[in-house]
């Protein structure tokens, strides 16, 4: 029996010499203090010189807490001097262009040079988790028409991760007028990671307040919040994982050992969610179980000789992926956002009663002694409504849906030469079979003339039928029919209340689209059609030479060349793309 204890508890703070190169004041430091704590305790031991037996117990805890070294500072990112960004929302002004120029990125983009952190951390995310795992196995070796070894185990996982979403300067009580603009329940506390100092021609949205801009001079500005959420700051989700398996490894004599196994788990993933956006700390739980993953393996060895110096192997398995409780924290509990709302910033009046005008009374941008400054939430200071906002409580997982798996497969042949010189060559295939995806039946340029997207995490492949398609058309630019279907609220508007329409600028000759579900499209609601997904693949391939020979006569030796090609498209877990790190919702 044997026990082991292991500790890593690490204080760090962000403040570096060289801050001022991308932040414009302290109040961007934070302090860390973040580790881990792990224990496990191990039995092995012997029944008889023929069956052996191993349990084990270990508990693993980890931790993260940012501490902000200026907790009531709103954060705001400089982007005045950022070049310009294209106008992403029908409701602001389609004809606004931005100037070719190095560096801009177009749709969603914004020439990035001249962005910096004015003031604030922003958002951070104080984290804890623990992991229970409890194991049992079994070896015993029989003499039935050869030598068989027989081995059989059970694992047990009981984790848990949670902790609370932050953002320095507080949650703001949302202003009626803006609730009631931006269709949003009554009484919400909106906790804004992030605001951009932009410049009001860039979206075409007058302010009023002036602020000198270095290279600009004075120009018109505003504070855009580019993402708040609603939901309740605490969170907390749970794992269940249940794993049995057993293998056989059968030895014919000298030149043959046939192994077979199967592996059966189970995986339920448990999110919190809160009953209302109104900070209702009663829990409720949704949950999802991945049932029924078998993942077989089968292999064979051959001695030709019997000598045991050449070995022909081939191998065959199939490997699950278990979902981290990444999943659970943002799909199976309450994510509740709201994107891209106008401020006008703090200012300065030097005439107190005339409304602030650029031209002709210019309110100048007010700043803390410190050049920080404090935003005011009020009816009188908030220019249009959110863009968007999503209040669900929480994505479904679509009913059948299985855990992601690949298949491997590998081959070779080992020879060892005199002197314990060992060559080998070996194939390596490794393909992935299913994956677990969140899933949208809306097109992009659906989504971008006003179509909600819907969404449900699933088995995504080419004949995924979730949700009610959309039925669209195209025309030329300029060619919309006055019969297209009104979807209120869209712009350029019609005698008949607003059509959907294309809402790229139409100097770049794109086509108007037209569609003709409006009520219906992206609905989670099958249809009869295929969703337009395409099968994911990603497929390993290698063949790798090598040379080695064991530590004798004061000397060692190891090479070898591998020759591989990954071809797919998907990724994976990872989104190397984007860098998002959530698996299974990216």
């Amino acid at each position: 029996m044997e026990s082991s204890v292991f500790g890593d508890p690490t204080r760090e703070t962000s403040a570096a010499p060289n801050f001022f190169l991308d932040a414009y004041s302290p109040t961007t430091f934070s302090k860390l203090s973040n580790g881990t704590r792990n224990w496990v305790l191990r039995y092995n031991g012997t029944l008889s010189p023929t069956w052996l037996v191993n349990a084990s117990l270990s508990w693993g805890h980890n931790y993260l807490t940012e501490t902000p070294s200026s907790p009531d500072v709103f954060q705001v990112f400089d982007n005045t001097g950022a070049g310009c960004w294209v106008p992403t929302v029908s409701q602001l002004d389609s004809g606004v262009t931005c100037p070719a120029q190095a560096g801009n990125l177009g749709w969603l983009g914004t020439q990035v040079t001249g962005l910096y952190n004015h003031q604030g951390l922003g958002y951070y995310e104080n984290t804890f988790g623990d992991n229970w795992k409890l194991s049992f196995g079994t070896q015993k070796v029989m003499h039935l028409l050869g030598e068989q070894t027989l081995s059989a185990g059970y694992n047990y996982e009981r984790d848990g991760y949670g902790g609370s979403r932050q953002a320095t300067g507080g949650g703001i009580p949302v202003p009626p007028g803006l609730e009631a603009a931006s269709a949003l329940p009554t009484g919400l506390t909106d906790f804004a990671d992030q605001f951009e100092l932009d410049a009001a021609s860039a979206w075409d949205i007058p302010s009023g307040v002036v602020a000198n801009i270095p290279g600009n001079g004075p120009t018109e500005v505003l504070l855009l919040q580019t993402r708040g959420f609603f939901s309740t700051p605490a969170f907390q989700t749970y794992e269940r994982y249940h794993a049995i398996y057993g293998n056989d490894s059968w030895a014919f004599g000298r030149h043959l050992i046939i192994n077979g196994g199967l592996r059966w788990d189970q995986e339920r993933l448990i999110g919190s969610k809160y009953l209302n956006p109104l900070n209702n700390f009663t829990p409720t739980q949704i949950h999802y179980t991945f049932t029924d993953n078998w993942s077989p393996n089968v292999g064979i060895s051959i001695d030709p000789k019997g000598d045991r110096k050449t070995k022909i192997y081939a191998n065959y398995g199939r490997y699950g992926y278990a979902l981290p409780l990444d999943a659970a924290i943002r799909s199976l509990s309450n994510e509740e956002d709201a994107f891209f709302a106008f401020w006008q910033p703090p200012f300065t009046n030097p005439n107190p009663g005339t409304p602030c005008d650029a031209v002709s009374n210019p309110c100048q941008l007010a700043l803390n002694p410190d050049g920080t400054m404090t935003p005011s939430f009020t009816d009188s200071t908030w220019l249009t409504p959110f863009f968007a906002a999503s209040l669900q409580g929480g994505e479904a997982i679509a009913h059948g849906t299985k855990q992601m798996y690949l298949e491997e497969y590998v081959g070779g042949i080992e020879h060892e030469l005199p002197h314990g010189i060992v060559v080998s060559i070996r194939y390596q295939q490794r393909r992935l079979r299913r994956i677990v995806e969140d899933q949208s039946g809306v097109s992009p340029e659906a989504n971008l003339v006003g179509i909600t997207q819907q969404f449900e995490i699933g088995n995504p492949s080419s004949t995924s039928d979730l949700f009610t398609n959309v039925d669209e058309t195209v025309y030329p630019v300029g060619g919309l029919p006055a019969s297209c279907p009104i979807l209120p609220g869209t712009s350029p508007p019609s005698p008949a209340g607003g059509t959907i329409f294309n809402p790229y600028n139409t100097s770049q000759g794109l086509a108007d689209i037209c569609v003709n579900n409006p009520a219906t499209a992206g609905n989670v609601v099958p249809d009869g059609k295929p969703d337009g997904f395409v099968n994911a693949v990603r497929t390993y391939k290698a063949i790798e030479v090598e040379l080695t020979k064991s530590f004798s006569h004061g000397w060692q030796w190891r090479s070898n060349y591998r020759w591989s090609t990954l071809v797919g498209n998907y990724e994976g877990a990872f989104r190397n793309d984007n860098g998002q790190a959530d698996p299974g919702i990216s």
